[in-house]
């Protein structure tokens, strides 16, 4: 009698494991997750994001993850939560190129989320984000102003925006500026572009600091009023026409010699310093600067006055 309850026990066993394996079986296809997420909308730089990835499957709730790739990642600024929502405020430019998985490897895809630039406004200025910094942890992305887009007299560009650093100023950011008297360029940028402050017949006043190092083609050209000018230390190059129609220059001081063998030119054979002999072109007697400049390396140059063809170094 024992031996048949016994027996009775193995085979109810059986039919339990059974009806559970083949249960098990059937639900397998319901259980498989699926991503249906196929693209994800761009973002852009310094602006809130957040998207929610999706999927099909009856296995919930879902839980995701990233899955490494050494070459593959969000955004900076982005994450992936396990709810699937991927959100942050990214802090780079670029597209990238990622992978999610879901359910603990159920299912994943390979996505990319892309990082424009964007205008936005302080004060009186329109800028853009530049990416002068690269991945410095400091700052992550810099500032170049774009556009001025006041009347102001005199103007103070300011050095940084948010806590970020302004490094550039832009092709003809304040082109045409005809009321600009005064500018103050700070010390922290780098560069000046092409026509940056082109045809401002008002500007008088402008100091470019020594964080400067390139100046641009037609940069301050047709600034009529502008009577001085310091080329600083820093600046290793200068593009063609920069002081283009400076026609009331009188002083120009030099902080570093820009050598050549026999004359100034756009491509040095010595170094890689740039200094073009159209610089100063419709603004003074260009040969008379150029032979004293040659002879006298750095320091400060002037001419009498505005019709004076004559340029000497002066004594320090």
């Amino acid at each position: 009698m024992k031996n048949i309850f016994k027996v009775l026990i193995i085979i109810a066993i059986i039919a339990v494991v059974g009806f559970s394996i083949a249960s098990c079986e059937e639900r397998e296809p319901w259980l498989k997750t699926t991503i249906t997420t196929t693209t994800l909308p761009n973002g852009t730089v310094e602006t809130a994001y957040s998207q929610t990835l999706t999927a099909t499957g009856s296995d919930k709730p879902y839980r995701w993850k990233l899955v490494y790739d050494y070459n593959k990642r969000l955004p900076s600024g982005l994450s992936l939560n396990e709810d699937g929502v991927i959100s942050g405020t990214p802090t780079d430019l670029g597209k990238y190129t990622f992978i999610v998985g879901v359910n603990y490897g159920s299912d994943s895809k390979e996505l990319s989320i892309t990082i424009d630039n964007a205008s936005r406004t302080y004060l009186d200025f329109t800028y853009i984000t530049n990416n002068d910094y690269g991945y410095n942890p400091s700052y992550n992305y810099a500032y170049t102003i774009t556009k001025y887009n006041g009347a102001g007299v005199s103007v103070t560009i300011p050095a940084q925006i948010n806590g970020k650093p302004v490094t550039r100023i832009d092709n003809i950011a304040f082109s045409d500026c005809i009321s600009l008297t005064v500018v103050t360029i700070p010390n922290s940028v780098k560069q000046i572009g092409y026509g940056a402050f082109s045809n401002c017949t008002s500007l008088n006043s402008v100091t470019i600091p020594n964080s400067v190092t390139s100046i641009g083609n037609n940069a301050f050209s047709n600034c009529t009023s502008l009577t001085g000018i310091i080329i600083p230390n820093n600046v290793t190059s200068i593009g063609s026409y920069a002081f283009n129609g400076c026609t009331n220059l009188t002083s120009v001081r030099f902080e570093r010699y820009y050598s050549s063998p026999s004359s100034w030119s756009s491509v040095n054979s010595y170094n890689t310093y740039s200094f073009d002999t159209e610089t100063f072109i419709n603004s003074v007697n260009t040969t008379s600067l150029n032979t004293a400049y040659k002879d006298g390396g750095i320091g400060t140059y002037t001419r009498p006055n505005k019709t004076s063809t004559t340029w000497t170094k002066q004594s320090e």
